[in-house]
């Protein structure tokens, strides 16, 4: 399905003409590179979308994350996502952001989202119950900490070039990962050592109430729709990662060859691998159900993790069902309307 879409995506240009409310595929040359990325939008889309990447790309960073997903075969569009400003799906190969939010917050999000796609390129996972389920806590915690690192690092670079309204944004709507970056920023050599990435990334994992809705989104509703599906017995839960493997896979850079700086075993406890009291009910109830199911033994992993209490923003963690299956909805639809519109132009 992926080499199809793509295929069907390359007879676009940057000259089709777009009628007044009608969606076009476009690819659009990143400034300053030899590589298109392509667009999906109507003219109105289109146009914002160009301005973001024009203005993205004054940031060295954000340009080699733009080339990436544009040589990953990566679309970009503006749509709703439910209970986020933003996604990159690896099935589909979709970049979405909400139309909701200002362009000078679409900045930030945009490079987290284009870092999302660079660590798919780069082999990164989506895969559920595979690994032990603190394993997975560790990787899918580590790629949101990352996305973030990389994306205080563009506004950064944005602001040394006069643009600061991006960072300004992060920083109202992430203080923790903007300020740790931007404190070991100030110190000599700290963005060429990789120590402002590392603060940055650790700082991430400070903020309790984010840490608690991803706990439902990457675990608990995968959890229950195993249950759903009657599919927990195909899930081994017995594979075990280290920080070191899942930082060696994450934290690339393309100077230093990875900008994590301190010990990756830290991931592997405390802050880093915490989880809310109700989730850790939830684990347990799965697996005896699981094991009442199938006759399968617990994932013993989850004796593991420190509880920090609840923390949980019960009203975001509830769209995470609903987010998961307009996003899987999305990318066929997006897909079919693609079909379409190759059909009509070579009519």
């Amino acid at each position: 399905m992926h080499n199809k879409k793509t295929s069907i995506i390359e007879q676009f240009d940057s000259s089709n003409t777009i009628k007044s409310g009608q969606k076009a595929v476009v690819k659009y040359k990143i400034p300053n590179t030899d590589t298109s990325i392509t667009l999906l939008g109507d003219e109105k889309d289109i146009a914002n979308l160009k301005s973001l990447i024009d203005r993205s790309a004054k940031s060295e960073l954000a340009r080699e994350g733009m080339e990436i997903a544009g040589k990953g075969g990566y679309t970009l569009e503006y749509a709703h996502v439910e209970g986020a400003a933003g996604e990159c799906t690896k099935d589909g190969k979709f970049i979405t952001l909400s139309p909701h939010i200002t362009e000078n917050s679409s900045m930030y999000m945009f490079a987290h989202e284009i870092r999302h796609a660079g660590q798919f390129e780069r082999g990164a996972d989506e895969d559920f119950g595979i690994e032990t389920v603190k394993s997975e806590i560790i990787k899918f915690r580590a790629s949101e900490a990352d996305a973030q690192t990389a994306a205080v690092g563009v506004c950064y670079e944005l602001a040394l070039k006069g643009d600061k309204f991006p960072i300004l944004c992060m920083k109202r709507d992430d203080v923790k990962v903007v300020e740790a970056f931007e404190k070991a920023a100030a110190e000599k050599g700290g963005v060429e050592s990789g120590k402002a990435q590392t603060e940055a990334f650790k700082g991430w994992y400070d903020n309790d109430k984010v840490k608690q809705v991803y706990e439902m989104i990457y675990e608990v509703e995968d959890m229950h729709k195993a249950l759903r599906e009657g599919t927990s017995g195909d899930r081994p839960y017995d594979k075990v990662l280290t920080g070191e493997q899942v930082v060696a896979k994450l934290c690339f850079d393309s100077k230093k060859g990875n900008y994590f700086t301190d010990n990756p075993k830290i991931l592997e406890s405390d802050k880093y691998v915490d989880i809310g009291k109700t989730t850790l009910t939830f684990f347990k109830n799965y697996f005896k159900e699981r094991e009442d199911r199938t006759g399968k033994a617990p994932d013993k992993s989850i004796d593991e993790l420190p509880v920090r209490g609840h923390y949980g923003n019960n009203k975001l963690a509830k769209t995470t069902a609903k987010r998961q299956e307009e996003a899987k909805k999305r990318v066929k639809d997006k897909q079919n309307s693609i079909v379409m519109m190759a059909k009509q132009r070579t009519r």
